[in-house]
């Protein structure tokens, strides 16, 4: 498996199989809802890769186990609709069946909605009719009352009063049409991704919500990275210098962001689902490997180094894919040092020039060990894991030895001082005292003082050959 596949939404428990414990936002965002009950327009603002679309289509199904009418729109997939008025109307329809009343009510919203899209030509017209209602007398109406469309929007121009006026029976049929789907409770429509469509799409479906579909009883909700959906304001306007923030204030009445994941428990999920632990606790190797090459030292000091980042999913999605596409690289039964296999695919995601000097032997021992402590000193005495990145330290030292000098030994990292007592030549950045240090190479030196970075950095190049977009 390359990629994350979307995670199964329990009709009965939509957030069974949330893995980030995000149905306590679900809960605080429903309650807003209940409170403002004429409706609103909310932004779910996260970066891409944070999760929203997948906390979006639980808390939808939530929605609906609780009694509320809900829609789902993605954008992204559907902006090769030009018209978003006939894409949201589009999407309307399916609230057509909640009985004849609704049915009829549709009839007259599509009636208005034919006269109040002024870029709908007569052919699109007739085809909108076709593939949402398949009403043939309708149909016959929206032909009579588009033969002239381009003439009347031309006359819309002139007479801005009359425009003022199709506006307003679009919105009086619109608000009676959902006032009839959903009684007593506001309509909940999701509009999803659209900070990835084609920004003039972007901005026109904006720009219908706004001024066409603000009506009571209808909640919006978007799930947007509000930093790109500026940029593509910025695009379509042509002008860095316009204020996107003060543009999109005009739209969205509410924000709401999703806290950050817990890395830790991200990281046991992804562990999980690529199923690490087929290669790491195969039989072959439990019986064969040393202590040191055990599966928790690369889950470990993946939590290690990713908490310094605080990464989007996606890009958690990623390290742990590229992982596994070199892990594949080798068999069963090869020596692999989990937390130095994990440490050379975090540079390379994230620092690829000192990795590059690391796999040329272009870099000291020191610079290593610092780049590694640049990353980690946001630990502290007694946090969690920090015992074990004292660790982590004395392996990062004792390899890149190794790797930087053939054939080395411990005993080049120890010397004994004036006092006879024995010191390490590296210090390490977390502990004055030399002894962990120098037990920790005493005892890998029993089984792999001749390992160094070559093989694995060898099975991470392998793997790059797969290029992977998830």
């Amino acid at each position: 498996m390359i990629k994350t596949t979307d995670i199964t939404v329990d009709k009965e428990n939509p957030f069974k199989n949330c893995k980030l414990n995000r149905e306590q936002y679900a809960d605080i965002l429903t309650t807003v809802i209940k409170s403002y009950k004429e409706g609103f327009v909310m932004a779910i603002n996260n970066k891409w890769g944070e999760g929203k679309t997948t906390f979006v289509k639980m808390w939808k199904q939530k929605l609906k186990n609780d009694g509320f009418e809900t829609l789902y729109f993605n954008a992204w997939e559907n902006d090769f609709e030009d018209n978003a008025l006939t894409a949201i109307i589009g999407e309307l329809k399916s609230l057509s069946d909640k009985g004849n009343k609704a049915k009829e009510d549709f009839k007259e919203l599509l009636k208005a909605g034919a006269i109040l899209g002024k870029n709908i030509l007569p052919g699109l017209a007739k085809a909108l009719v076709g593939k949402y209602i398949n009403v043939e007398e309708l149909q016959s109406f929206v032909e009579a009352a588009t033969k002239g469309m381009t003439e009347i929007f031309e006359e819309d121009v002139k007479e801005y009063t009359n425009k003022k006026e199709s506006i307003k029976d679009f919105k009086k049929k619109l608000e009676k049409f959902v006032k009839d789907a959903t009684h007593d409770k506001p309509l909940i429509f999701i509009i999803d991704e659209l900070d990835r469509c084609r920004p003039n799409y972007a901005v026109s479906v904006l720009e219908k919500v706004k001024h066409f579909f603000s009506v009571p009883g209808i909640v919006f909700i978007l799930s947007i990275d509000k930093e790109q959906l500026g940029n593509a304001v910025k695009g379509v306007y042509g002008n860095d210098n316009i204020d996107a923030e003060e543009y999109l204030r005009r739209f969205i009445d509410l924000e709401y962001s999703l806290p950050e994941p817990n890395i830790d428990e991200y990281c046991n999920y992804l562990y999980d689902y690529y199923n690490f632990n087929s290669f790491f606790k195969s039989e072959i190797r439990e019986n064969r490997v040393p202590y040191y090459e055990t599966e928790h030292y690369f889950l470990k000091t993946m939590k290690v180094l990713l908490n310094s980042h605080s990464p989007t999913l996606r890009q958690q999605q990623k390290i742990f894919t590229h992982a596994k596409l070199a892990i594949r690289m080798f068999k069963i039964n090869e020596h692999l040092i989990p937390s130095i296999f994990a440490f050379l695919i975090y540079l390379k995601f994230y620092k690829i020039e000192i990795y590059n000097r690391i796999k040329n032997r272009k870099i000291s021992i020191e610079e290593i060990q610092n780049e590694f402590y640049n990353s980690t000193s946001y630990l502290k005495k007694g946090m969690s894991l920090y015992n074990y990145t004292l660790t982590l330290e004395a392996y990062i030292i004792y390899f890149s030895a190794n790797h930087l000098s053939e054939n080395r030994h411990s005993n080049d990292l120890i010397f004994m001082n004036e006092n006879g007592e024995k010191e390490s030549r590296i210090k390490s950045k977390y502990d004055n005292d030399s002894t962990f240090l120098i037990n920790v190479f005493k005892e890998l030196d029993y089984a792999s003082h001749y390992f160094g970075f070559d093989h694995q950095i060898n099975k991470i190049e392998l793997a790059e050959n797969f290029k992977t977009h998830s």
